[in-house]
């Protein structure tokens, strides 16, 4: 009998600086609720994951590092988590690009739904 194929995921080492960029925190995806927050990116990893295991399908991203709670950790793992943006972006800016990457990101996942895709060719 043979183990189940367990995920491989591995980090680079900590590369400094923000890259220009700061994290973008708000409770709802498209920023119609909860206050909009920044957090500071502390540095970079480049990290690799294999969803099967194996080095043929791993892909590797770089991900911005926050301090959170006291400690450092990938930002995607803070809770509300929604991007970077430029260091210069504030609050209103901030919850415009919210609501067009939830409009983008909606409209692209109705254009693969078997539903949608129906619709939309029988016009």
């Amino acid at each position: 009998m043979t183990e189940p194929v367990r995920p491989v995921v591995s980090c680079s080492q900590l590369t400094t600086g923000d890259m220009g960029l700061k994290v973008l925190l708000c409770e709802t995806a498209d920023g119609s609720q909860g206050e909009i927050s920044f957090l500071p990116i502390v540095g970079w990893v480049t990290l690799t994951e294999s969803a099967d295991g194996t080095p043929e399908s791993a892909i590797w991203s770089w991900q911005p590092v926050v301090v959170f709670e006291h400690e450092l950790c990938l930002a995607r793992t803070v809770p509300h988590y929604r991007g970077t943006v430029a260091k210069d972006v504030i609050g209103k800016v901030a919850t415009g690009l919210l609501k067009s990457r939830f409009i983008t990101a909606r409209d692209l996942r109705r254009s693969h739904s078997p539903i949608w895709s129906s619709n939309t060719t029988g016009m």
